[in-house]
């Protein structure tokens, strides 16, 4: 251990002591150094110790979600929007009732924190059965095929949000074999809540309420299923 101190060039080294003045000095006697005492202030007197142990709080505890945004956060990466659904829907057209599976999506743009616009679309499939003379082999079936596109306004808050929808809508429908074709405006009212969420995804459960205005059909439909949002 002399060798490896002797051999260190400690005539240019920065040397600090802590403990009492007179050790010190003999210290740096034996390196050949004088040193240069600093007394201690009293917020060093006075600061607590950090070894003593405390009991947790139950207010110590946090989850991530009872987390607030920083005030520093500058707001979303870019002000585009895009969501995605599927659910299952329960529509009537004509008389008759019918449900399946449906599709959409939709590209949106922010114009505040909690304001947005876009365009939505969507499609869907549903199918039913209905009665001519009350027996079995008197079921007949009828299906429609719908298309949408109409533009939403959206507002959100939180988990929570939720919008208009207004557009055209064109549907196929094919009873008991005899397929026709028409088209129709549309109108809507859907939202959701977000379960799950980061800063830029989230994904949560959602609904859509939507019928056909002036339309040779009659169709409309409640949705209601998932829907992914970033």
């Amino acid at each position: 251990m002399t060798a490896a101190i002797t051999a260190l060039e400690l005539s240019r080294a920065a040397i600090l002591m802590r403990g009492p003045a007179a050790d010190a000095a003999r210290a740096f006697a034996v390196l050949g150094r004088t040193p240069l005492h600093m007394a201690a202030t009293d917020a060093d007197a006075n600061e607590p110790s950090t070894t003593a142990a405390t009991a947790p709080h139950p207010d110590d505890y946090y989850s991530l979600s009872s987390l607030e945004d920083p005030l520093t956060l500058q707001g979303p990466v870019t002000r585009w929007t895009l969501a995605i659904t599927a659910g299952y829907a329960l529509g009537r057209v004509i008389t008759h009732d019918v449900s399946g599976f449906t599709l959409g999506g939709e590209l949106g743009y922010l114009l505040s924190r909690k304001l947005s616009v876009g365009l939505h679309a969507s499609m869907g499939r549903l199918r039913g059965t209905y009665d001519v003379g009350g027996r079995d082999e008197d079921l007949r079936p009828v299906e429609v095929t719908s298309f949408a596109l109409a533009g939403f306004l959206h507002a959100s808050d939180d988990r929570l949000w939720g919008g208009l929808l207004v557009g055209a809508r064109l549907e196929q429908v094919t009873d008991d074999g005899m397929a026709a074709s028409s088209g129709s405006f549309v109108v809507g009212l859907e939202g959701g809540f977000d379960v799950l969420r980061s800063r830029l995804q989230r994904l949560g459960a959602y609904a859509r309420l939507d019928t056909d205005v002036k339309s040779d059909v009659g169709y409309a439909s409640i949705t209601m299923g998932l829907a992914y949002r970033r």
